[in-house]
């Protein structure tokens, strides 16, 4: 049985993989900085949404990083209480398309439409 380090690591590696195969099936929606960031955010609060769910105790005004650590933790021990990485990133994928607005070739927003 892998030890508490090895298991981390070992969950690291697979959350990693799952995001490298998402930038290779969507390179276009992170490669807009404000995208980039909207997604990072996005995927930290339904982080912290997990945790809390899952009473995970966390400070009272928790880091990204303190959350992006404790949901590593989470996924790599059971009980898994947490959403696993692949199913996050599907997630907030979902939720980054609903919100994204397209951009025209000069780089500003196009005008939102009522189809």
């Amino acid at each position: 049985m892998p030890d508490r380090a090895q298991r981390l690591r070992d969950e690291h590696a697979r959350s990693h993989g799952y995001l490298k195969q998402y930038h290779a099936k969507n390179p276009s929606v992170l490669s807009d900085p404000e995208n980039y960031l909207q997604a990072f955010g996005m995927c930290t609060d339904e982080q912290l949404k997990d945790l809390r769910a899952a009473g995970v105790p966390l400070s009272a005004n928790p880091t990204a990083t303190e959350i992006h650590q404790a949901h590593l933790e989470a996924r790599a021990h059971a009980p898994h209480r947490v959403r696993s990485a692949d199913k996050l990133i599907e997630h907030v994928h979902g939720e980054l398309e609903k919100r994204r607005r397209p951009r025209e070739s000069d780089g500003t927003f196009a005008p939102i439409r009522d189809d």
